[in-house]
């Protein structure tokens, strides 16, 4: 037998005999409810023989009933017994004690994470629900409320990438509080992950999960920015968008029926909104504008039928009526929207138009004494 063969047996004889040792007067230290020695002797076998499992469990043992029994309550104690179990993980994943002690511990670290959280430190709270997630993995126990607090707590911190990782996986679960679908979706938003914001918004209406307003404009948002006027109508009547309780969703809805060039509809939008808020001036504005375009539409195809044949005069009556009736509904908003000092110079040179196509030279006149510097 060569020399170097001998020192190896010899030295796993040596560790062998001593970690023996050691588990003896583990248990004869325990035995005697001194559990202070027992965990500095199991710590001293540690730092002579570090790939010995079992003395890993020993000391997150002693950890704990110290910390039980208020005979050391300290983050360090915790933090140790954690690393503990985190290197028995790597050299042993398979112990049904690994996985009572991980859900043993997890229950002081659950608690210290809360504290942190309760005072609004929430680096430190995340940190701990961190480790309380990885505890109660290798325990095999799901705690959807946990990962909602690490996520919530890694917000509250910036750690936007862990926050993203907890809610995606809680939306997976179909967790039902509203907060992650509008962290998310605020989250997206502002990141222009924009189809990921109204994906996030709309699991939540469908999941029949109340968001707020703010965030549900979201979804219309995204809608109205690419014109997905097919999903829109889906949506919308899904979710009956057109009769919110919000205004500012039934504004954007009027604004998307527009855009989808649903004229018919975006006026009935408007006016739905006007007869419960009959001084909003925006959409004062918008029905004026509104009605003023396909009020020029109008005049445009008739002109265009007179052109091709003049025998058409009935269709040709029409359309100038069609037109002569929107100007009048323009003049009628947009004077209303003035009325409540509006100075926006849209508006104003939109309503001087409508003046000048029916010829209204009085009112143009007027106009034009009192807002010279606002007219084109």
């Amino acid at each position: 037998m060569n020399k170097a063969v001998f020192f190896l047996i010899f030295t796993i004889l040596y560790f062998n005999l001593y970690t023996q040792n050691i588990e003896q007067e583990y248990q004869s230290l325990v035995k005697s409810n001194d559990y202070a020695k027992a965990l500095t002797k199991v710590e001293e076998g540690i730092k002579q023989n570090p790939n010995n499992a079992a003395l890993y469990l020993m000391q997150v043992e002693c950890s704990l009933y110290l910390y039980s029994s208020n005979r050391d309550t300290s983050e360090q104690l915790l933090t140790k017994a954690f690393q503990s179990l985190s290197k028995y993980h790597q050299l042993n994943t398979n112990s049904e004690s690994f996985k009572t002690l991980s859900a043993q511990l997890s229950i002081p670290i659950y608690r210290k994470a809360a504290i942190y959280m309760n005072l609004e430190q929430y680096g430190a709270a995340k940190s701990w629900f961190y480790k309380t997630m990885q505890l109660k993995s290798w325990a095999n126990e799901k705690d959807p409320d946990l990962i909602f607090y690490t996520g919530l707590s890694a917000y509250n911190s910036e750690d936007f990438l862990l926050m993203e990782k907890c809610f995606t996986q809680l939306v997976k679960e179909q967790y039902t509080n509203a907060s992650i679908y509008e962290i998310l979706a605020s989250y997206y938003y502002q990141n222009n992950s924009l189809n990921k914001a109204k994906d996030i918004v709309i699991t939540a209406l469908k999941a029949g999960i109340y968001i707020s307003p703010e965030t549900e404009i979201l979804a219309l948002y995204v809608i109205e920015k690419y014109r997905n006027c097919n999903e829109f109508n889906t949506l919308n009547k899904q979710f009956s968008w057109s009769t919110s309780e919000s205004i500012e969703i039934e504004k954007v809805v009027g604004r998307i029926f527009y855009l989808c060039g649903d004229t018919t509809s975006c006026i009935e939008q408007y006016k739905r909104i006007y007869y419960k808020y009959p001084t909003d001036t925006t959409v004062l504005i918008q029905l004026g504008l509104v009605y003023y375009n396909r009020g020029i539409k109008y005049l445009q195809e008739a002109k265009n039928i007179i052109a091709k044949s003049d025998k058409n005069i009935e269709p040709y009556r029409k359309l100038k009526d069609l037109y002569i009736a929107d100007m009048k509904s323009a003049i009628f908003y947009l004077e209303k929207a003035l009325q409540l000092n509006v100075t926006f110079s849209t508006a104003i040179n939109c309503l001087y138009q409508s003046y000048k196509q029916l010829q209204r030279k009085e009112e143009m006149s007027k106009l034009q004494q009192k807002y010279p510097n606002l007219l084109d």
